[in-house]
């Protein structure tokens, strides 16, 4: 019975942010779109990194972010699986074409090519090519790191102490066990040291 999803579909295609997709690049860019929803009261802040300042790892805040995209690359594969059981295989083939389009402009535009890691913005103007944790994390989760670089990324936060909050945890166990890298989470999660369950690798 997918009369909740049809009854839903707006609302739930605008809370992924599709239309504030850049035609130019694929990417989510909230530079010329509100990040707020239609039905959102006057003066509403809406942001899904709202991390408190210590758990950020130094995340570049802007208008096109690492994590943001990550997440819409979820989305929309979800959309595509979501209409193909519904019967739309038009809507099927569009919302994973996006998340297709989406990834790829990530790995061209939000990768550095000397360190292999993702950015958290698209560099350029006053952006350094600063790569926090968790531009790392969700790109891994939402499938968009490339496999060739998984070990460089794994390197990577396993030299990070990162205090991230159980959010963040998960996502690193998602992403770590969805590419068989079980090991890692489960010693992460069992520890009682400076990098144990709040933090990412030992």
């Amino acid at each position: 019975d997918f009369s909740i999803a049809t009854e839903l579909w707006n609302t739930i295609l605008h809370n992924t942010m599709y239309f504030c997709v850049n035609q130019t690049t694929d990417l989510v860019d909230f530079s010329t779109c509100s990040r707020n929803m239609p039905w959102d009261k006057p003066n509403a802040v809406r942001d899904i990194t709202d991390w408190p300042a210590d758990d950020r790892d130094g995340y570049q805040m802007s208008d096109i972010s690492a994590v943001i995209n990550a997440y819409f690359v979820a989305c929309m594969n979800a959309l595509s699986a979501l209409s193909g059981a519904m019967g739309n295989s038009a809507d099927e083939l569009k919302y994973a074409a996006q998340a297709n389009a989406t990834a790829g402009s990530m790995r061209q535009l939000m990768m550095d090519d000397k360190t292999g890691l993702f950015t958290d913005t698209v560099s350029g103007g006053s952006k350094t090519k600063h790569s926090a944790w968790h531009s790392q994390v969700f790109s891994m989760w939402a499938g968009v790191a490339p496999s060739e670089h998984w070990h460089d990324l794994i390197e990577f936060l396993k030299g990070k102490a990162v205090n991230t909050g159980v959010t963040g945890s998960v996502y690193a166990a998602y992403a770590y066990c969805t590419h068989s890298l079980i090991q890692q989470p489960c010693r992460s999660i069992t520890q009682v040291d400076s990098f144990s369950h709040t933090r990412t690798c030992s």
